[in-house]
């Protein structure tokens, strides 16, 4: 799963991600967290990110991608 991505703009300034978490990103959530398997639904905007959810599945990283409209 690690080679999918896909994001779609919110607005100017913000992003929305479904993808692998870089340490980078991760240190940017400012969260920390066990598991970094699957991919994970995030906002991106600027220096932050807040993660959403993770998600483990192939089917559910198709039906958000589909819901969200991300390329």
């Amino acid at each position: 799963m690690d080679e999918y991505y896909f994001s779609v703009n919110l607005d100017e300034n913000r992003e929305l991600c479904l993808a692998p978490l870089t340490e980078r990103q991760i240190e940017l959530s400012g969260q920390e967290l066990p598991d970094t398997s699957g991919l994970f639904l995030f906002e991106r905007c600027s220096a932050k990110v807040e993660i959403i959810a993770q998600v483990l599945s192939p089917e559910a990283i198709f039906r958000l991608r589909d819901a969200f409209k991300m390329t």
